[in-house]
């Protein structure tokens, strides 16, 4: 149903335009602090910015800056996720299918993301614009769709079992731990990252049909 896009699309930016103004806000200040700080404004300093470098042996702020995107994304996927199940989501399902719900919000999800990440890409350019291309874009964006996507998926685990949660959870922090995560990695494994997306979703509404929060 269109409505809930476009009820969705009106949350994220009309109702909580302050978090994305302070995002935006946050982002330029940041390059700014980098600049003043005399950085040099290359490709890696590009990845670490945008959140799609993180290592423990990196500088501080670049762990910071990774932690600040995903909390963002992740916040931004729960409460699009979330936001109607306290008007009654059952009442929703007599007239869609919780697959069919599940869909628009992953689609409302995905205009949100590319939107953003447009506005974030017209700021990098201003600082960034040799270095800039679309391929880079592309990554980013198909990068945080996993993020949101695994988001989704997460939130369903923990609603059904907290131990496969955590398990999971803990997996995960020790992958990021052990390997990290860099633009090497995520232009090397692309296809595996858009595959998994798809994985992800599938499995997450086999399971959302099994745990309905009514």
């Amino acid at each position: 149903m269109k409505y809930i896009i476009k009820n969705d699309l009106y949350d994220i930016f009309v109702k909580k335009k302050k978090y994305l103004f302070t995002y935006m806000l946050l982002i330029i200040l940041t390059i700014f602090i980098l600049r003043i700080l005399k950085y040099e404004f290359n490709k890696d300093l590009l990845f670490n910015i945008s959140g799609m470098n993180f290592n423990l042996s990196e500088n501080t702020l670049y762990i910071l800056l990774f932690l600040f995107h995903l909390t963002f994304y992740v916040f931004l996927s729960i409460y699009s996720f979330t936001k109607d199940m306290y008007f009654g989501l059952c009442n929703i399902f007599l007239r869609i299918s919780s697959s069919g719900w599940l869909k628009y919000k992953v689609i409302s999800m995905t205009i949100s993301l590319i939107f953003i990440k447009t506005i974030s890409y017209f700021i990098y350019f201003s600082f960034f614009k040799d270095i800039i291309s679309i391929d880079i874009f592309i990554f980013d964006i198909c990068f945080f769709m996993l993020v949101i996507s695994i988001s989704y998926a997460m939130y369903i685990i923990l609603k059904k079992n907290k131990f496969i949660f955590f398990l999971i959870l803990i997996c995960m922090f020790l992958l990021l731990w052990f390997y990290g995560i860099s633009y090497v990695l995520i232009k090397k494994y692309i296809f595996l990252i858009i595959i998994s997306n798809f994985i992800i979703y599938i499995l997450t509404k086999k399971i959302f049909k099994k745990v309905l929060f009514c």
